[in-house]
Order: C-alpha cells, then structure tokens, then sequence
C-alpha cells in the first residue's frame, strides 16, 4: 500500500537501540535463568565424555537446540549408528518447522536476511514468550522484541556450555543437573496444552516414550514424539 510504513527497517542493527528490543530482553531473563542448570548439564556431560570445550562452543553455535545436543552427544558416545544419530536430532527438531509455521505471519514481509536470523535463533522459549507478547504490540514494535527476546537465550547457551565443558568434572558430582532438562520443558509445554488435542498429543507421547523406554538409543523418544504428533493431528482433523 502506498504511503504506508514499513515495520521491517532495511538494516536489523537499528533493533538493538529500540525499547521494544530491551524489552524483549527483559522479558527472556527469567526463563533465560531457567535455562542456566540445562545448559551447564550440557557443557560437563561433554567434558566427561572427552568433548573438548571448542567442539561444544561449536556444536552449539551450529544447532542451538538443548534437546538436540544432549541427545547428540550421548548417542555418540553409545556408538550409536550416524543415521540414528542424524534421525534423533531431526526429529527432537522437528517442532521448529511448526514454530516457523506459526510465526511466518509475523514476519511475512521481513527481508530475507532478517527471516535467516529470526529462524537461527528460534527456540522452544522464543517461540513461547514471542507469541504471548507479541499480539498485544503494535507491527512495529513486534519484531524488535521478539528479536531481543530470542537472542537472549542463544548468548547465555553459547557462554555457559562452553565454560561448563572448560570446567567439566569439577562441578560435584552430585548437583542434580539432571532434573534441568524435563522442568524446563515441562514449564514450557504446561501452557501449551490448552485443547483436547494436545492433552492427546503429550499423553500418547508420554506412554509410549515410557513404555519404549528399554529400547536402545533413546528410540523411545522417536516413538513417542511420532505417536504424539500423530495422535493429536489425527484428533484435530477429526474435529
């Protein structure tokens, strides 16, 4: 339309003095926190398991999915087949096609390469925080914070694994680092499930993950995640 403004500027940098940016940031520093025991987890598993810390930096810098990585880096150090190895993380991955999905409104008319970046730093907590405060802003407004928000996560990811995997076996052994990684999702899905449907989802994939769970290099996760998806499409298309 003629006459009216663009809310995409030509140069992204311009983002970073907005106060929408900041407080986009302000909004990911809780969960950003949240996120600190997972991604320390992350870094000593590594360590123990022989990774040097420039291996995790870039292992992280090239993914930058928690799930993913842990997931990786165990599955390596089983032996496990490369084709498994390449088929977990895809598929630990595969709700980022569904975020990019419903996101793309957003940021139908962003220039390409500001599209590359929302994509790159597109997580589980970008996505959630992204779209609970994005529809109260105005167009302007929304990709400015969002951007503050989802580069948040990444430079702590970044900072945090890869002082944690120059650390490695000195933090005690008994922290239970464990425990980071299923409340962190679990406080992301729990606002999630607002239908029928995704009750079906996260239950099916619950069971049949619990149910798998003798089978070698967490194919249970695999199973469950298929299970889920397919579960709760199925019941939605039903509707």
């Amino acid at each position: 339309m003629v006459g009216r403004r663009n809310p995409f500027p030509c140069d992204p940098r311009s983002a970073l003095v907005d106060r929408p940016f900041l407080a986009g940031v302000r909004a990911m520093l809780p969960v950003t926190f949240a996120m600190l025991p997972f991604a320390i987890l992350l870094g000593v598993t590594a360590a123990n398991l022989g990774w040097p810390w420039w291996r995790v930096l870039l292992q992280s810098v090239f993914i930058v999915a928690g799930a993913a990585q842990l997931a990786m880096v165990r599955l390596l150090d089983e032996g496990a087949p490369a084709i498994v190895v390449i088929a977990t993380a895809a598929l630990i991955n595969l709700r980022f096609a569904m975020y990019g999905a419903a996101l793309r409104p957003w940021f139908a008319g962003a220039p390409r390469r500001l599209r590359a970046l929302v994509a790159y730093v597109l997580t589980d907590q970008a996505f959630a925080v992204g779209t609970r405060d994005m529809p109260a802003l105005e167009a302007k407004d929304r990709w400015p914070f969002y951007l503050g928000s989802a580069l948040t996560l990444p430079v702590m990811w970044f900072t945090v694994t890869t002082a944690s995997a120059i650390v490695g076996a000195r933090l005690p052994a008994a922290w239970p680092l464990e425990f980071a990684v299923p409340l962190t999702f679990l406080a992301l899905l729990a606002p999630a499930l607002r239908t029928r449907g995704a009750w079906i989802a996260a239950g099916a994939a619950g069971a049949i993950a619990t149910a798998a769970a003798v089978l070698p290099y967490n194919v249970n996760l695999l199973l469950g995640a298929l299970a889920g998806i397919g579960l709760g499409a199925a019941f939605e298309v039903k509707r």
